[in-house]
């Protein structure tokens, strides 16, 4: 017998461990390629949350000149509902403060703090509006008690409520405040 029989023998012999072999050996790269895979999901999506916080924390990083940006307009707004609670009424002061405050957001600042500025201010114009005009006019009197007058003095109570349940501290504190890392 020739030693190219005896190897073709040999293979005849063994082919079916051969063949459980290759398979084994198959399934072993198919699990460890299963479990690669696996693991890079799961890197994957470790990345993407990480990346996705990052994007949550750079929106609202703002540097030294847009929080000063930020402070003017709230500065404005609070001094002016300062006033307004003080006096119990909306003056030409607090009235253009309120103009400054939503003037500058308007030029500056993301639209929810120009909506909540012009809010303000709108209220505010009414209520002067109102005072001015009707109740406590500077050049005459004003309307006389009556329903027309109540009318007018619950209306001016109305936007004098919205600008005294205003809490600016709410609507810039997601720009405003520091994480702590």
């Amino acid at each position: 017998m020739s030693w190219w029989e005896s190897t073709n023998d040999i293979f005849k012999t063994y082919a079916p461990t051969l063949e459980a072999a290759d398979k084994l050996i198959g399934l072993a790269i198919s699990a460890g390629l299963f479990w690669l895979a696996h693991r890079a999901n799961g890197i994957a999506k470790s990345n993407l949350e990480l990346a996705k916080q990052e994007k949550q924390s750079r929106k609202y990083r703002i540097d030294k000149d847009e929080r000063e940006i930020f402070r003017s307009v709230y500065r404005n707004l609070s001094d002016a509902l300062a006033l307004v609670l003080r006096e119990g009424r909306v003056e030409h002061e607090a009235l253009a403060l309120f103009w400054q405050a939503r003037d500058q957001a308007r030029l500056e600042l993301p639209d929810d703090i120009q909506e909540y500025s012009e809010k303000l201010r709108v209220a505010a114009n009414k209520a002067f509006s109102i005072n001015e005009s009707y109740l406590y006019p500077k050049n005459g009197e004003g309307l006389p008690v009556g329903e027309e007058r109540s009318k007018r003095v619950d209306e001016h109570e109305e936007h004098l409520s919205i600008l005294l349940d205003a809490k600016p501290h709410e609507h810039f504190a997601k720009y405003m405040k520091v994480e702590a890392a």
